[in-house]
């Protein structure tokens, strides 16, 4: 008995070609590409900002501390807590960069170490904006007490000054680590980057 090799649509063994003219079309359903994209992106650009940051105000501090302080200098100095806090916001900035790196590549572990950013990120977020607070306080008290025995100086919008940037590190501290648990903890469960190639990594 002979065997008839499978065809394929155009008739030929292993051959595949578009559909003719009045034969019927089916729509492949394609994977979602674009989320890993956009969510990888997004997390480059931020742990780039941060690690840049970090290391500035870490390179900062360190001079300042070495300038001679002037009379009647109103300063608030950085200590222990605070270098630390520095270092950790710049390990998890380097962390940020590299899950961002590793889901635009379609890769799994990338969605492991957003999870293990946003754990980490968020009680270090709340702890240094509890911080930046106190700092804040000292350092309008100083202004405060030198206004006394000199010129006023403009607290108020130094103090709002502050305080706004404070509410835009805490969006954006915050802000970004909760979307990266809620994503990959609920939406994207594990395995959602399983099979997803954009065609850039395509053999």
């Amino acid at each position: 008995m002979s065997q008839v090799p499978p065809t394929g649509p155009g008739g030929v063994s292993g051959e595949v070609r578009p559909p003719a003219a009045g034969e019927p079309q089916f729509d492949l359903v394609q994977p979602d590409q674009t989320w890993p994209k956009v969510v990888g992106i997004t997390s480059i650009v931020l742990g780039s900002l941060g690690l840049l940051c970090n290391v500035c105000g870490i390179a900062g501090n360190a001079l300042s501390g070495m300038a001679p302080q002037q009379q009647n200098q109103i300063t608030v100095s950085p200590g222990p807590i605070d270098y630390g806090l520095m270092c950790v916001g710049t390990s998890l900035a380097v962390l940020l960069l590299t899950a961002g790196v590793l889901t635009n590549m379609r890769r799994e572990v990338g969605r492991v170490l957003h999870i293990v950013y946003g754990l980490l990120a968020v009680p270090t977020a709340i702890f240094g904006t509890i911080r930046s607070v106190q700092m804040t306080s000292d350092l309008i008290a100083q202004m405060q007490s030198q206004s006394a025995t000199g010129p006023q100086p403009p607290i108020a919008a130094v103090q709002g000054g502050m305080y706004v940037g404070i509410c835009v590190s805490v969006v954006m501290g915050i802000g970004w680590p909760i979307f990266c648990l809620v994503w990959f903890l609920f939406i994207k469960k594990k395995g959602s980057l399983a099979g997803v190639r954009d065609e850039q990594f395509q053999a």
